[in-house]
């Protein structure tokens, strides 16, 4: 019976072993050369960070009424005349940090984007039922199969994938909403796809900007928007450790 027992403990150890293994793949420096960034969607404005009465986060997606009403407002927005701006700061930042940490280098945008499998891809239900935006040239792609990742890495030349999904909120951490000072409050959940196409990775992180004071007349303060490119940097950076 001592024996039975110890080798189911012994069995179980390595079952352990092999799913802690299997939840924390790194980043292959032989293998992951050359990363595809398939896709960077995020909300275009920025709600408030609040939890509901039971305690649940909210969501950053307005549906088809609040398009249609944020879009009267949002050629005047600062928020969401920078929605762009701040996925295309988390590109660039992304290329960078991959290219430091990990000597990877990024695939061609066009190359991937104008692919033809990229190019055959259908947008999530995210960008049509929501205000998503994403970073130039890119479309809202949830998530992706290793048949249909592995085309695009033969037509690319990557043998590495991600996709970035952000919600972005602010944040009141003192006083009011009319007279106080917010944070910038950012989740991004990443995909990493390996050498074959199969997701390896897949984690939401979250973090908090620097503070800014707001007022009822400027609850999007220029101070409070600008400080959006540090919490992307944030994740990024934490993402990064994940893979090392």
């Amino acid at each position: 019976m001592k024996k039975l027992i110890l080798t189911l403990t012994t069995a179980l150890a390595a079952c352990l072993l092999f799913i802690s293994c299997g939840t924390t793949q790194k980043i292959n420096p032989e293998a992951n050369t050359k990363l595809a960034i398939l896709s960077i969607y995020g909300n275009a404005a920025l709600p408030w960070y609040e939890l509901d009465k039971n305690g649940n986060e909210p969501s950053p997606s307005q549906g088809i009424l609040g398009k249609a009403l944020t879009s009267v407002f949002d050629m005047e927005d600062p928020e969401m005349l920078t929605a762009e701006d701040r996925l295309n700061y988390a590109e660039e930042y992304l290329k960078k940090a991959f290219y430091e940490n990990f000597n990877i280098e990024t695939a061609d945008k066009e190359a991937v984007t104008g692919s033809r499998k990229y190019k055959m891809l259908s947008e999530g239900l995210f960008s049509s039922m929501n205000t998503a935006k994403k970073a130039e040239g890119y479309k809202v792609i949830e998530k992706l199969g290793a048949p249909t990742i592995s085309k695009i890495y033969k037509e690319t030349g990557a043998n590495t994938a991600i996709i970035l999904k952000f919600a972005f909120f602010k944040k009141l951490t003192s006083g009011t909403k009319s007279h106080g000072t917010a944070v910038p409050y950012v989740t991004m959940r990443a995909t990493v796809y390996d050498e074959k196409g199969k997701e390896f990775h897949y984690k939401t992180y979250k973090a908090e900007g620097s503070p800014a004071k707001i007022t009822r007349k400027d609850s999007g303060s220029d101070e409070l928007i600008a400080a959006y490119p540090e919490t992307i940097e944030k994740l990024i950076n934490q993402l990064c450790v994940d893979l090392m």
